[in-house]
Parts: structure tokens; C-alpha cells; sequence
């Protein structure tokens, strides 16, 4: 087996022993991959996302030491990085830089805000956040509210909220968030969530796709609420369960691919301030692995 196939080999083992994976693409602004969709119009969030997924794993896959000394010991949690791409931001000249986070989760267990936040800030090596705002499961609609729906905003269920959002205030409140939102609301939505809360909403991100403009409701409401209208044109789910396995099929070879899920993606930018010039974007993304299929890890063998 070539050294390539032999480092493959440990990257494999060292996933299937793992409950918890973590990917950080690393600052993907400069990356010589995306450049080639640089004039390509049709490049989605979910293009340049899996792009930077398959990026960062072959980096960690490079980087795994062959030496018998050095091997990795297999780990629950397993951390992936592109060590070609990091880009942490220098500690003087933060205050020159606004650091904004648009975080997806896929379910509504509110610890996830904080296993979100936290990773951002280790991985940046930053104190806190300027914004976070935050992309919440999709929900079926009901059978009243199907012929009414709009396909790019979520049905929100304003009672699965509520616990996620008291997370979120609890990140302000330590210190490490300074402004929190929310992504694809109505006016409807906004105003119940703004009524209810005790740290507002001061930003709601929403989808234009297929719009041809922003809601006058939604303006006049927001305006009156000082609360900061911003657009995107994310598909309503930027990986599925389904992508991901794939991907961990065809990039690590996993045998088990059907037993992860995605529990939540981070996209980060850092922007310099009144410039508006990007300093640095990437993801981080967090998967688990179901418990249901039982023990199927291998011994931690490897030549």
C-alpha cells in the first residue's frame, strides 16, 4: 500500500471510531478550488460548502503522521482542519474587523447554540462574536398553512424557538455574542418572537430568491423596531443528511456513512470595517453519529 492509501487507511479507522465529527474549512476567500466558479452564476452557499468540505479532509488526510511514534490515537470526537487554510485573526487588529456568523441547526436542542459559538471562537481564536444569526430546522407545514407557504422560509413554531432563543441570550449575556438574529421570518413571526423576548431581535436575514422584493409589512415593522433587514440566497436546507453521507462515503470511505447527520453548520465572515472588504469566510461543521446501529468500529489496526 503507497503512503497515500496507508494515511486513507488511518483516516478511515480513526472516523469509524468516532461518535462526533468537527470539519473547519479554514479561510476559503484565496482558495485556488473556488476560483475556477469564479465567474460561474449558478454557484450555490451548498456548491462552495461541500467544495470546502472535500478541501479540508484532504488537507487532514495529507497531514496524518505515518511515523508508529506518532500515529493518532482514535478519538470520540474527531477534529478535521485544512491546515493550508487557516487565517487567524490577529488580536490588534480586531477592532478594525466585524466577525459575523450565520449558524444552521438541524434540530431544536438549544445546547447546540452554545457547542456553535464556542467552536467559532476556539477556532478563530477570538473572544467574542459581532453578530450571530441564527437558521432554524425546517418544519412541515400543516395542511392550512401548505397553500400559503413560502418554499424558502421555514414554518415557524414559535414554541420550539423560544428554548433555542433563551440560549442565544445567555450568549450575550456572557459576553461572547453582541448581537443576535434570526433568518426567514415573516413579519408575523418577527413580531412574536420581538414581543416575547428579552434580548430583541436585531437582525432578520431573509430569502430573495424567488421574490422580487422585500415585504412592505416586514419593512415598516422592522424599521420600526430598529431591527436590521439583510438578504441571502441559501437553499432552505444547505446540506442534507443525505449530502453529507455521500460525502463521507466518497471522501473517507466510511462504511457506516448512513449512521451521521449534520447537528449544525457555521458559516463565518470577517469583514474590515467600513470598507466592506472580506478578510476571511469559512465553515465549521459539527455531525453525529445515530447510536441506534450498534457497535461497528473496527480494532485499530492498521499495516
Amino acid at each position: 500500500m503507497s503512503m497515500e492509501g496507508d494515511r486513507a487507511e488511518v483516516a478511515r479507522v480513526m472516523t469509524s471510531h468516532a461518535s462526533v465529527v468537527q470539519i473547519h474549512t479554514g479561510n476559503i476567500i484565496n482558495w485556488n478550488l473556488l476560483k475556477k466558479h469564479k465567474f460561474h452564476q449558478n454557484m450555490t452557499s451548498t456548491d462552495e460548502l461541500m467544495d470546502s468540505l472535500h478541501s479540508a479532509v484532504q488537507s487532514w488526510i495529507g497531514s496524518i503522521s505515518l511515523d508508529p511514534m506518532n500515529i493518532p490515537e482514535p478519538q470520540s470526537v474527531l477534529k478535521v482542519s485544512n491546515h493550508e487554510m487557516k487565517a487567524p485573526i490577529d488580536p490588534d487588529r480586531r477592532e478594525s474587523l466585524k466577525l459575523s456568523v450565520k449558524l444552521f441547526v438541524y434540530d431544536w436542542r438549544p445546547e447546540l447554540i452554545r457547542q456553535a459559538v464556542d467552536r467559532v471562537i476556539h477556532c478563530l481564536d477570538v473572544q467574542k462574536l459581532d453578530s450571530l444569526m441564527v437558521s432554524f430546522p425546517i418544519t412541515p407545514p400543516s395542511t392550512l398553512d401548505a397553500q400559503n407557504l413560502n418554499l424558502n422560509a421555514p414554518v415557524v413554531d414559535m414554541e420550539k424557538v423560544k428554548p433555542v432563543w433563551k440560549e442565544l441570550e445567555s450568549t450575550v449575556d456572557s459576553g461572547h455574542v453582541s448581537n443576535i438574529g434570526v433568518c426567514d421570518f415573516d413579519r408575523m413571526s418577527l413580531d412574536q418572537l420581538y414581543q416575547w423576548a428579552r434580548i430583541k431581535p436585531s437582525i432578520n436575514q431573509i430569502n430573495l430568491t424567488n421574490c422580487c422584493a422585500v415585504p412592505n409589512d416586514l419593512i415598516q415593522f422592522s424599521r420600526e423596531q430598529s431591527i436590521q433587514l439583510l438578504t441571502h440566497n441559501d437553499l432552505p436546507e444547505i446540506l442534507s443528511a443525505r449530502s453529507f453521507q455521500g460525502f463521507m462515503t466518497e471522501a473517507i470511505d466510511d462504511v457506516d456513512s448512513v449512521s451521521w447527520n449534520p447537528a449544525f453548520i457555521a458559516r463565518y465572515s470577517v469583514l474590515v470595517r467600513n470598507r466592506g472588504i472580506v478578510h476571511s469566510k469559512g465553515y465549521l461543521l459539527a455531525a453525529e453519529r445515530r447510536q441506534d446501529t450498534g457497535d461497528q468500529t473496527e480494532n485499530y489496526r492498521f499495516f
